[in-house]
């Protein structure tokens, strides 16, 4: 975050590593072993990314078992050092570092199956072809009472009314300041379509900061909401009525730090980059969806208005599960709207890279905007998963391991737990609240 601070500033320290949902997973280091840590890294266990939310062990790996169930390491990262005010008191200075997966001891043997190193793998093929991503994210949640139930208010106009955030700035403000003290600049803040719905959207930044950005803001605001007494979801469809998104906003640069998206000379002012970018997204659709709503409940938002239901693009149409805004060459890029509000920022990046690269790597054919015959959207989590694992081109990408691991995890900790039929019953919606509205 900031290259003034150090690791001895703190008297506690967060190293953290995501897991498949986006959870912060990690050890607590108290001062005097902070070097050491810092030097040698943390062992944990090594089926950690196997974890469900319910605290089940559910996907025991063979690389879990050829280790017997042992450790692996949570290498940090210095350069994301930050202090974590909420956590913090006057006499005790609480910091977070990120960290990633390693099998061994040196840090020779990544886990790849690792959301961020999986991310990292797609920006550092993405950099191989020349160019460098520039993204943001839109993080849409609700705020409840404590009760998990009450929004925080009813019946009212919700969606960009200023009088609403400023009668509920007492609790908004804070989560702003907070996020801003640990080096995540939040570019706008709003209300949303329902009630209790916000929407805070972060400004662009390059490579992994983005991501990293998203992911640390998303528990953050949960940690913070619960201190002061309310509780913050971004479950993606908490009742009928409600749905919350994580859409991601990109552009690519060239070397010579131009956008690769805007070309002037065009009729749509859209590059041949950008015409094989969409391609590319659109051809795999279908199996990269699971990575952008990776839950059983992400699914229920599919096919309602102004979420996915199709492989489509369209240019400012807020209906595709791409929308392109082209205004340009400053302001021309696209907007992810395929995950929903509990997807995992590292894996959305990863997903949409290892499609647009494929893209540009064959030249794909630009498909009609809008188009009437586009593929559907998989409905449930399972058809979702057949339609990963399927594609041959976005596995390879992505990695056997990291495929393997995600799937069998989602099938055998989350699937086993939930009715994946969705059934749009009162009972089935509290199962899913019960699940996930807790942690995520």
């Amino acid at each position: 975050m900031n290259g003034t601070l150090d690791i001895k500033d703190f008297d506690y320290v967060r190293f953290t590593s995501a897991d498949y949902y986006g959870l912060p997973r990690g050890k607590v280091i108290p001062k005097p072993h902070l070097n050491d840590a810092l030097e040698n890294g943390i062992q944990i266990y090594c089926g950690i990314l196997g974890m469900g939310l319910s605290g089940a062990l559910k996907a025991f790996e063979p690389e879990v078992i050829e280790r017997k169930f042992g450790n692996c390491y949570l290498k940090p990262d210095i350069s994301t050092l930050r202090p974590i005010p909420w956590a913090s008191m006057a006499h005790r200075r609480v910091g977070e570092v990120m960290c990633d997966l390693y099998w061994d001891s040196g840090f020779n043997s990544p886990i790849d199956a690792a959301p961020r190193e999986v991310a990292r793998q797609q920006l550092i093929r993405l950099d191989d072809m020349g160019y460098s991503l520039k993204s943001g994210w839109e993080l849409e949640f609700h705020l409840f009472d404590a009760d998990k139930k009450t929004p925080i208010y009813h019946g009212k106009t919700g969606y960009f009314n200023q009088s609403i955030f400023t009668e509920f700035g007492e609790i908004l403000f804070p989560l702003e300041e907070n996020l801003r003290k640990i080096g995540v600049d939040m570019e706008a803040l709003m209300t949303e379509f329902v009630d209790g719905q916000f929407e805070f959207t972060t400004a662009p930044k390059y490579g992994l900061r983005s991501a990293d950005d998203a992911y640390v803001a998303k528990y953050a605001i949960k940690e913070v909401t619960k201190k002061i007494g309310y509780v913050a979801s971004f479950m993606t469809k908490n009742s009928p009525d409600a749905g919350c998104g994580l859409h991601f906003n990109f552009s690519l640069l060239d070397k010579a730090g131009k956008n690769a998206f805007y070309d002037p000379e065009t009729s749509n002012k859209l590059s041949s980059v950008a015409e094989h970018w969409i391609a590319g997204l659109m051809s795999h659709a279908r199996a990269i969806f699971v990575l952008h709503s990776p839950t059983v409940n992400c699914f229920r938002r599919v096919g309602f208005p102004l979420a996915p239901c199709k492989a489509n693009w369209g240019i400012e149409d807020r209906f595709a599960s791409l929308r392109v805004k082209v205004n340009g060459e400053k302001s021309t890029y696209m907007e992810n709207r395929m995950g929903g509000g509990l997807g995992n920022p590292y894996l959305i990046v990863a997903a949409t890279l290892a499609a647009g690269i494929d893209g540009l790597q064959r030249k794909l054919k630009l498909p009609a905007e809008n188009d009437p015959n586009a593929l559907d959207i998989p409905r449930n989590i399972q058809e979702g998963i057949e339609a990963l694992r399927e594609d041959k081109i976005i596995c390879e990408a992505l990695g056997e391991q990291f495929v393997r691991f995600f799937t069998e995890t989602k099938l055998e900790a989350e699937a086993s737990f939930l009715d994946t039929g969705i059934p749009e019953t009162a009972e089935a919606y509290g199962k899913e609240r019960d699940f996930y509205m807790d942690l995520l």
